[in-house]
């Protein structure tokens, strides 16, 4: 079973047409190029945030939030 929510998930569906199988059979190697791809929308998405807001949108939040896993983490 994957550790990744059900917006996880669908954000990468969305993103890059990624399924949970697909990241079931992922190596550690494809995980880290995908995390990599992440980092660089929640760049993106931060770089287009108001000076007087300073809140990350949900594409940025939910990009960091897989940036933030581990490897190791993704099963259970």
């Amino acid at each position: 079973m994957l550790n990744l929510s059900r917006k996880q998930l669908d954000f990468l569906k969305k993103e890059f047409s990624i399924s949970e199988t697909d990241i079931d059979d992922m190596d550690i190697d494809r995980w880290t190029e995908l995390r990599e791809k992440c980092f660089e929308i929640e760049g993106a998405e931060a770089m287009d945030i108001a000076s007087d807001t300073c809140i990350l949108p949900d594409r940025g939040e939910i990009a960091a939030s897989i940036v933030d896993t581990p490897y190791k983490a993704l099963f259970s």
